[in-house]
């Protein structure tokens, strides 16, 4: 889109006081206009055609037509239009909210409650910001902050067991040197990047342990890690204090905590850290690519896909100066080009791949 274009919002919402809310918040951004303020799906079907719409704010639980029945009505009578999932911090909203993105949702946003206080409901609206504006294609900043110290409705790729016969003809490089694990970091767009790629994997690495950090709040981790197992017919869990790292195992940072891996005792065990958000982020990509690289310096592969902002630019850093290997989802490919888009910018990469030549190209890293 034209950079000064003005960002044209739908709110989709029973709660009037959520609506306005909303409505005051956005309409005082210069770049954002509030075009539409409607009580439920229905309305919102019957609205959608009547302006143009760029993003669309969309509550699950409402009267009449709930938000995943009004969802691939509303994609598809306004295909352009990016819909971002406001949902309260349930498990059963978190497994309707996975569902809606497989079923085309751009993002997932946890809806602020009454009991939050002034400081979180200015990070709430600060990230409501930051994802209208990526989702609409204004261009992101990418200064990189300090690295801390220190499923059933998801259908798996076809072919998974054979995909020598997708990779790329361009020329790439490999690792050097086999790696021992994989690490992976994705944000907006990542939950069905992710099933993309860990289905590409099945029946491969089943003695390489992955990392996983996937910007998402506590519970929605939870539904997707069980998602994922299912994809991939391997345990993935979400990382707990202490857990002990196996082989194979698959482990990803959970709501609300950066996931580092420590050794201790002769063991790796991951440590769960509640500091300071990195990268405007927790989980955060960088603490878990350093600790990883302290671990496995140039024997770790790191994969960044589809995401806002530049979360994974520091640890990827870190591992190309110790001689590792980057590789980055390219940009017709990813929902957003922005962490990808930073480490591709900053010379990082091996390969830079469309989302379905990823898998392959592991496969092969890993020496399959």
């Amino acid at each position: 889109m034209v950079e000064n274009k003005i960002i044209q919002v739908m709110i989709v919402d029973d709660s009037a006081v959520v609506r306005g809310m909303l409505t005051r918040a956005l309409n005082q951004e210069a770049d954002i206009n509030v075009a539409s303020s409607l009580m439920d799906g229905e309305v919102a079907i019957a609205n959608i055609n009547k302006q143009p719409i760029d993003v669309i704010i969309l509550d699950l639980e409402m009267p009449r037509m709930d938000g995943l029945t009004a969802l691939p009505l509303l994609s598809k009578a306004c295909p352009t239009a990016k819909i971002i999932i406001s949902s309260s911090l349930t498990e059963e909203n978190a497994s309707v909210s996975m569902k809606a993105l497989a079923n085309g949702a751009a993002e997932i946003l946890a809806k602020p409650s009454a009991r939050l206080d002034k400081e979180e409901i200015d990070k709430y609206y600060k990230n409501l910001l930051f994802t209208i504006r990526a989702l609409a294609g204004k261009k992101e900043s990418f200064s990189v902050r300090k690295v801390l110290p220190q499923t059933d409705f998801i259908k798996p790729a076809s072919n998974t067991d054979n995909i020598s016969h997708i990779l790329p003809t361009t020329k790439i490089s490999y690792p050097n040197k086999k790696p021992r694990a994989l690490a992976i970091a994705s944000s907006t767009g990542g939950p069905q990047a992710l099933n993309d790629v860990l289905s590409g994997l099945k029946n491969n690495l089943l003695n390489v342990p992955i990392f996983i950090t996937q910007h998402m709040p506590p519970t929605f981790t939870t539904i997707l890690a069980r998602n994922l197992s299912q994809v991939i017919g391997r345990d993935c869990v979400e990382g707990a204090e202490n857990m002990e790292i196996n082989s194979g195992g698959i482990y990803i940072a959970p709501g609300d905590f950066h996931m580092l891996v420590e050794r201790k005792n002769n063991k790796m065990q991951i440590h769960l850290d509640s500091g300071a958000q990195v990268n405007f982020c927790r989980p955060a990509a960088d603490p878990m690519i350093e600790s990883l690289v302290k671990i496995y310096g140039n024997e770790l592969l790191l994969v960044v896909l589809t995401g806002m902002g530049s979360d994974g630019i520091g640890g990827a850093k870190i591992l190309h100066a110790t001689g590792g290997s980057v590789v980055a989802q390219d940009k017709d490919s990813c929902v957003v080009w922005g962490m990808p888009r930073a480490v591709t910018e900053a010379n990082l990469c091996s390969a830079v791949l469309p989302l379905d030549q990823i898998s392959a190209y592991i496969v092969r890293a890993f020496g399959g």
